[in-house]
């Protein structure tokens, strides 16, 4: 009769090492670690399953030993259920790490979602010589022309390169004299890919530790290009109006209105060309910033030549110096001009 209970008890047991292996085949499904673990509940599963089977081969031929029969069940008992309770703690760890996974996925995309809808830039930087990016927003390539990749740690490019080198030693003062809990504001230019300056404006803070020891520092950069080209064109609008008001003369009226040009526009040199009524061309009567060898060469414009007939047809253009005037090519290549734009004054229908 002690036998019969002793079997009954061996295949209760056997049945609870086949459910652990069970729900072990179940929850552990996947990769990496999963598979890691339940080879050890596999393993597990032979060693106690090969040993019930043992001691139930010697209980059917009368070989077990009734005295140790208990500690031997009880071992075995006890194996089975820390092995359920074991397999069963690891699916909800797993499932646990899913679902956090899983919002922590959700989080990002909200987050990245969030970022695509600024026009700024959203980072994480290290506070290193190069301003090393462990994280930026897509949206750097579209202010400085180069991919987000690039700028991310170990890429090929450094945000503090594009940094234009008069601006780099007050950026780099600010950004050193971070205290804890206090933000910072910057104001710097930099060097778009295709050449081009923008003004930017930053503010961001530093991470710590829980020692203070600075982390890394996270921020937001925008272009304030055009915001700070209306302010200068603002100024240099009243700058020009208080300046003409003591104006002495037509000449110096159109040097002060070239030299305001091409400070508003940043551009680096300029002309102001009069039409002459006696010949029909037109006459250079103040320029800047070019060189004596091209002012002879171009001062004047036959009435029959291109660039007259360019003129006169009363609409602005911009475009590439080649493209439009028929200055000598030496006397091009040496100045080193590359755009133009031609800006005629129209009244009462003539230039």
């Amino acid at each position: 009769m002690l036998l019969v209970s002793e079997q009954g008890l061996l295949a209760c047991i056997a049945a609870m090492y086949l459910m652990a292996v069970a729900i072990a085949a179940f929850g552990l499904r996947g990769t990496g670690w999963r598979r890691i673990w339940f080879l050890a509940v596999l393993i597990s599963f032979g060693a106690g399953i090969r040993r019930a089977i043992l001691l139930f081969m010697d209980i059917r031929l009368g070989h077990a030993q009734i005295e140790h029969m208990p500690g031997e069940l009880l071992s075995l008992l006890i194996l089975a259920v820390t092995l359920n309770i074991g397999v069963a703690m690891l699916c909800l760890m797993f499932r646990s790490m899913e679902r956090s996974q899983e919002a922590l996925r959700e989080s990002e995309e909200h987050f990245r979602g969030m970022v695509g809808y600024l026009s700024g830039i959203v980072y994480r930087c290290l506070n290193d010589a190069s301003w090393t990016m462990l994280y930026v927003s897509d949206t750097i390539e579209t202010l400085t022309g180069y991919p987000a990749a690039d700028f991310i740690k170990d890429g090929r490019c450094s945000f503090a390169s594009l940094i234009v080198p008069e601006d780099r030693a007050a950026v780099r003062a600010l950004r050193t004299d971070i205290e804890k809990g206090e933000t910072f504001e910057l104001t710097y230019r930099l060097r778009h890919a295709s050449g081009e300056i923008l003004w930017v404006s930053e503010k961001g803070c530093g991470v710590y530790d829980a020692d203070d020891n600075l982390l890394w520092l996270v921020g937001y950069i925008h272009d304030t290009t055009k915001e700070r080209k209306a302010q200068q064109l603002l100024c240099a609008q009243r700058d020009l109006a208080l300046a003409l008001s003591h104006s002495r003369g037509l000449d110096e009226t159109l040097g002060l209105c070239l030299e305001t040009a091409i400070s508003a526009a940043d551009m680096d040199a300029g002309g102001v060309y009069l039409a002459d009524a006696e010949i029909g061309g037109f006459q250079l009567v103040r320029h800047y910033g070019l060189s004596e060898a091209f002012v002879q060469n171009a001062s004047h414009y036959a009435a029959d030549s291109v660039n007259t007939r360019l003129v006169r047809q009363g609409t602005p253009i911009y475009a590439q110096y080649e493209e439009i005037l028929r200055t000598d090519p030496p006397i091009l290549r040496q100045e080193g001009l590359k755009a133009i734009g031609v800006i005629p004054i129209v009244h009462d229908n003539q230039v």
